[in-house]
């Protein structure tokens, strides 16, 4: 049986996303913090870097946020 390539690219969409999911939601993983309103977020810098241009010059930078490993938000 020939698979259908739109249903091949939605299995490893679905388990790209959940790769993604599951490495989200492991903070020992994490290299990151948000913090806000004295709340602290653990993230990852590729996933913030790859998503926002702002953090991407910051974490490709000297600034404090990027060798203090937490961002004040």
């Amino acid at each position: 049986k020939m698979v259908n390539s739109f249903e091949t690219l939605e299995v490893i969409e679905t388990s790209l996303q959940n790769t993604l999911q599951k490495l989200c939601l492991r903070e020992k993983l994490s290299d990151v913090k948000l913090i806000c309103d004295k709340q602290e977020f653990p993230c990852h810098k590729f996933m913030l870097s790859a998503r926002s241009q702002v953090f991407q010059a910051m974490f490709s930078s000297d600034l404090e946020e990027n060798t203090s490993k937490s961002v004040n938000i």
